[in-house]
């Protein structure tokens, strides 16, 4: 028997009467027993007051034993406001978690960065708790391609809560390759020649001649002995050995930046909202900032709530003093980092370093002699 239901007991002398003219008005009667002279049943709640006057015209006693289903489950805890109100929590959290964003994904995208798509998701209005049905998303996809040229086509799409951004990116244009541009290959700067490798046009030097800068190394005309004169893309790879000069500087007395023990503040991340779950404010004059947020997971599915963990690292500027010992380590480790960032290809053959003092900074004037690549191409002007 489905909806609700109630057990009846009927006491009485006209039971057998009280049974016939419950089947003779249809009433359905299921579980129906006698014991120790009385009738049981279970019949439908909304039978009950027509069971009830049919008992009272066969003079019979009609006792409700229980009552069971929906309906009666409610009416007794109607004066139950906490669990009325647990109930609309529970129909708002739904509410809000079908129609705020809780979760943007980004799918597609190779070379434009996420945080860059995320970041023009949030200037058109698409961020974690923003009302979805507000949310225009065809303009928003229209918005999203003219804001960022690499893309060639978004797509935005949503499920309750979840919204998906696929993106396709723009065939990049090929690099222009001017290998047919007449140009001559000419030195950078005064050499000695120590190695030629050339793969197209007339080399004009050899093998320990030595070069000025601007000097043409691989030429790209060819004037033939009839006076035609052709031109071509002159090409190839000229080694040489060459000195360069370089000054470095270090202050005896400078400010340098200390960054101390770091301080975590934690915050509740719910819908979109953030809660301080700290009292007073952060009171540090400069400090550098970065957050992690951990999400809260319900039947293996990520909820829009969750604890955003944040850190505050102080920093302050300190007078360092340094004696004429440490001044020259700080040179030599300048020199270091200017060999592995400018010549790391090149072979550096010999290093002279001289130390100098001028007031209070110290200077390292370092000659090198290297052994690398000594040209460039230039294109030839046509009249």
């Amino acid at each position: 028997m489905l909806g609700a239901t109630v057990c009846i007991r009927a006491e009485g002398v006209q039971l057998a009467g009280f049974m016939q003219a419950l089947r003779e008005a249809g009433i359905i009667c299921a579980g129906q027993h006698c014991r120790q002279g009385a009738f049981h049943a279970t019949i439908s709640a909304g039978s009950l007051k027509k069971v009830r006057r049919l008992a009272e015209q066969s003079g019979i006693t009609l006792t409700v034993a229980s009552r069971r289903g929906l309906r009666f489950s409610l009416y007794r805890v109607r004066f139950r406001y906490g669990a009325a109100l647990g109930m609309l929590v529970v129909l708002l959290v739904f509410f809000c978690v079908s129609n705020l964003i809780v979760k943007i994904e980004v799918t597609g995208n190779c070379t434009v960065p996420e945080a860059q798509i995320r970041r023009v998701l949030e200037e058109i209005g698409i961020a974690n708790g923003a009302w979805i049905p507000g949310i225009d998303f065809r303009m928003c996809e229209t918005r999203l391609r003219l804001a960022i040229p690499e893309l060639r086509w978004a797509g935005i799409r949503h499920t309750g809560g979840r919204v998906v951004v696929d993106v396709a990116e723009a065939t990049p244009r090929p690099r222009m390759l001017h290998d047919r541009v007449p140009c001559n290959y000419v030195a950078t700067r005064d050499a000695c020649i120590q190695k030629i490798m050339p793969a197209c046009g007339m080399v004009l030097c050899q093998v320990g001649d030595g070069v000025r800068a601007g000097d043409v190394l691989i030429s790209g005309v060819l004037e033939e002995d009839t006076g035609v004169v052709s031109y071509y893309h002159a090409s190839g790879t000229v080694t040489g050995v060459y000195q360069e000069d370089v000054t470095f500087a270090q202050p005896m007395v400078e400010e340098l930046r200390i960054s101390e023990e770091p301080e975590l503040r934690r915050m509740l991340s719910l819908f979109g909202q953030r809660i301080p779950l700290y009292f007073g404010n952060v009171q540090l004059p400069m400090y550098d900032y970065g957050e992690s947020e951990t999400r809260f997971s319900l039947f293996d599915r990520e909820i829009p709530i969750g604890i955003i963990h944040c850190t505050y690292t102080p920093y302050s500027y300190r007078i360092c003093a340094y004696d004429r010992q440490e001044a020259e380590q700080l040179l030599e480790q300048k020199c270091l980092q200017y060999e592995q960032n400018f010549h790391s290809q090149d072979q550096i053959q010999d290093r002279t370093l001289e130390f100098r003092q001028e007031d209070s900074v110290i200077y390292c004037d370092v000659r090198y002699v290297i052994s690398g690549e000594i040209g460039t191409i230039r294109e030839i002007f046509i009249k």
